[in-house]
């Protein structure tokens, strides 16, 4: 029970404008690709640890005492496909918030690629009645 802890985010990605288009940084898909890509690392760094037992009883009868290896999963075993597949959905509930906030600047694209100085110089050159440029100010 985590109460009224407030949770802090553990990844940290920024809305951008690149080019004239709204954009993360990192990408969603990096992100995503980051995190799967370290689990697989951990599911590949823990197999085959040798168990420390056989370290700690190397003065008693190797007969008697042979350990071997720890039993640890391999990635195509069902639980860890299964938390992979997890983690994953997890990412992507995650993400659709993130996507609908990115979506939501689209109709704004056009003016972040327009210079703003140019714009205002090109509008008064047009000579437009101020029913129009009061529209164009709403905009």
């Amino acid at each position: 029970d985590t109460g009224d802890a407030i949770m802090m985010p553990l990844f940290e990605i920024n809305l951008t404008v690149k080019d004239g288009k709204v954009e993360f940084s990192p990408s969603l898909e990096s992100l995503e690709s980051t995190v799967l890509g370290i689990f697989d690392d951990i599911c590949s760094a823990v197999h085959g640890i040798e168990d420390i037992r056989s370290k700690v009883s190397s003065g008693i009868n190797d007969a008697v005492m042979n350990y071997g290896d720890i039993n640890t999963p391999s990635a195509d075993e069902h639980p860890v496909v299964l938390a992979r597949e997890f983690i994953r959905t997890v990412l992507e509930s995650n993400m659709e918030g993130p996507r609908a906030l990115a979506a939501s600047y689209q109709d704004f694209e056009e003016l972040m690629t327009v210079d703003p100085d140019e714009y205002i110089e090109n509008w008064k050159c047009a000579f437009h009645p101020s029913h129009e440029t009061e529209r164009e100010i709403q905009r």
